[in-house]
């Protein structure tokens, strides 16, 4: 998931994720590096899956394949997760539901990190929704973005490679950019 998010150019989601945010949260323990998935409660078209803090993209993987195989036979399907973690670019999973000839929607919460309009403190997450549909091209429709003005994630990226972040995308506890 990190390599495709590289691939399209997506670096805020990217391997550079790696160090700071997956391998440091196991290491502070609040990630589990085995993904142990329980399935809550289930019917034909909906699914609630505990991932049990483990790994978002694993439990995220199961989820969709649970969700597109629940859809074909019952045309609409539902997959939630509780107790998981960063899933990695959103679309990822959107895009598996298009190239089987499904439209995949996906969304998430996010920790609060960003300031609400006029506010200075952070109360909103960044909280991603995505949707994609197949196309009669040889790509997808897809629809990739936080519900933010940018996404936490590219804010990490400019830090960590040492680039200002741009005017507007960030204020200080003065309320100024």
């Amino acid at each position: 998931v990190l390599a495709d998010a590289d691939r399209k150019g997506i670096e805020s989601h990217g391997m550079n994720r790696l160090k700071p945010i997956y391998l440091d949260r196991i290491k502070a323990g609040i990630q589990e590096p085995v993904t142990k998935i329980d399935v809550i409660k289930e019917t034909g078209s909906t699914a609630v899956l505990d991932a049990n803090n483990g790994m978002g993209m694993v439990v995220s993987h199961k989820a969709m394949e649970m969700a597109m195989e629940k859809a074909k036979k019952n045309g609409i399907a539902m997959v939630t997760v509780l107790n998981s973690t960063h899933y990695g670019a959103a679309g990822y999973w959107t895009d598996m539901a298009a190239k089987k000839g499904l439209v995949g929607m996906t969304g998430t919460n996010a920790r609060p990190s960003i300031a609400p309009t006029f506010g200075v403190q952070n109360k909103l997450g960044t909280n991603p929704l995505t949707v994609s549909a197949p196309t009669g091209e040889d790509f997808p429709f897809m629809l990739d973005c936080a519900t933010s003005i940018i996404q936490r994630g590219k804010i990490e990226y400019w830090n960590r490679i040492g680039q200002d972040t741009p005017s507007g995308m960030v204020v200080g506890r003065d309320g100024k950019p």
